[in-house]
């Protein structure tokens, strides 16, 4: 009998190397801070949890698409998201 965890998923103790937007985790615990909310504040405004907060900011996970824009519209910023090798032009070209 098998009693092994068949789970790929990094321990919570190591820092996660995908990250959706560099500086992410940063930007969003600054901003958090700067209001003076918690972690599970800005969880319970963003509708998830304070592990998924806390691990984000640890740079244990990386959010979702979904999960990065609640936590974005939670803490009022704005983020583009654009391909690095098509520069970002002010008009149409």
């Amino acid at each position: 009998m098998y009693t092994g965890s068949m789970s790929k998923e990094k321990p919570a103790t190591e820092k996660t190397t995908r990250d959706l937007v560099p500086g992410f985790a940063e930007m969003i615990r600054q901003r958090r801070e700067a209001l003076g909310w918690s972690p599970a504040q800005l969880g319970e405004k963003a509708d998830v949890s304070f592990n998924t907060v806390y691990a984000i900011e640890k740079e244990h996970r990386a959010p979702s698409l979904r999960v990065a824009s609640a936590l974005v519209a939670a803490l009022g910023l704005v983020v583009f998201l654009h391909d690095p090798a098509k520069p970002i032009t002010a008009g149409p070209g």
